[in-house]
């Protein structure tokens, strides 16, 4: 059964911060904090009360509600926030990206991220991710393109690449060296068991760079690897291909490489 709204929805505090200040108190490095994104959650409630007519005021309210606790996510001294799966690349290739229902939800979007100008902002999105399925046939950054670069508030934009063959990368040459964004380009698929090794996620950030200057380029997964994903010893394979493919490239454009534990031969556990 979908979860129902019963009353007018308000901030209730969820305890973002809290949880922030546990993580970031247990290691050195900054803790990004990701959470969904309201209009994403609206979706998914049935409306049993009087006090809503429609389902979008209930994702404003909602939009409302969350930036509250954001706020003090940030007040407390968070300082990057990740949200996720905006819906704008769905909706924008059922509904068109000039149609009322996706200039609904930039407006929501931008409305739950006000006033966080002054920390890093991640935008995720990919196409699916529940038993590592894709939820969609239809999955083209072109329509959402421009609302995603332009259209919403943040710093960072996290695109889908490997589990597409990187289709659609040229979109962000056109403006290479001049993004409104930093683009967080997926270097391994969280829908495949296979690990990758070094060497592909680098061929994969060369292709990337061809497109996009290394100063506008961050190299993550294609999606996280939860929802009922990829067990941890894949997960954590991949995670450290990441680290290792991006150290190759760094090398050849020579920039400083990252201390890579899990690819130390003096910390393996088979010496």
């Amino acid at each position: 059964r979908w979860p129902h709204v019963t009353d007018k929805i308000e901030h209730r505090s969820l305890d973002y911060a809290k949880i922030w200040r546990i993580t970031q108190s247990k290691t050195q490095k900054p803790v990004r904090f990701g959470t969904c994104c309201t209009q994403v959650m609206g979706l998914f409630l049935d409306l049993h009360t009087d006090k809503y007519t429609d389902n979008r005021q209930v994702i404003w309210d909602m939009a409302e509600a969350m930036n509250k606790e954001l706020r003090a996510l940030r007040d407390a001294g968070c300082k990057c926030i990740q949200i996720e799966e905006p819906t704008l690349h769905f909706w924008a290739n059922t509904y068109g990206a000039d149609s009322d229902e996706v200039r609904f939800m930039v407006e929501a979007f931008n409305r739950e991220v006000e006033g966080l100008d002054d920390i890093e902002i991640w935008i995720h999105t990919c196409w699916g991710n529940p038993n590592m399925q894709r939820v969609i046939d239809n999955d083209s950054y072109k329509a959402s393109f421009d609302l995603y670069m332009n259209g919403l508030r943040g710093d960072v934009w996290t695109v889908e690449m490997t589990d597409r063959n990187f289709a659609e990368i040229e979109l962000f040459a056109g403006m290479k060296g001049k993004l409104p964004k930093k683009v967080c380009v997926g270097a391994v698929s969280h829908r495949t068991l296979q690990v990758d090794r070094p060497e592909e996620v680098a061929a994969r950030i060369r292709k990337a760079l061809e497109h996009i200057e290394p100063e506008q380029l961050i190299v993550s997964s294609d999606c996280g690897f939860g929802r009922q994903g990829c067990n941890r010893d894949i997960a954590f394979f991949k995670a450290t291909a990441i680290a290792q493919g991006c150290n190759l490239v760094r090398k050849e454009l020579g920039l400083e490489t990252t201390y890579v534990p899990a690819a130390d031969p003096q910390l393996q556990t088979d010496i």
